[in-house]
């Protein structure tokens, strides 16, 4: 997972996140659930969620 955290404003902050899966989701469930976490956790009122599939990827980790 590659992910950046930034401040949109002094009273927002923002986060960019590549989350590598086997397939895609058959619709924007996990994406949304991601959302609702990141913001009743964290308080991230920006998230930008992509995902990568694991071949897509060249797996440096």
């Amino acid at each position: 997972m590659i992910y950046t955290f930034g401040g949109m404003s002094t009273t927002e902050t923002a986060l960019t996140a590549h989350l590598v899966v086997e397939k895609f989701p058959a619709n924007n469930q996990l994406v949304e659930t991601i959302n609702t976490k990141l913001h009743d956790e964290f308080g991230i009122e920006h998230p930008t969620i992509q995902l990568e599939l694991t071949s897509e990827t060249n797996n440096c980790g």
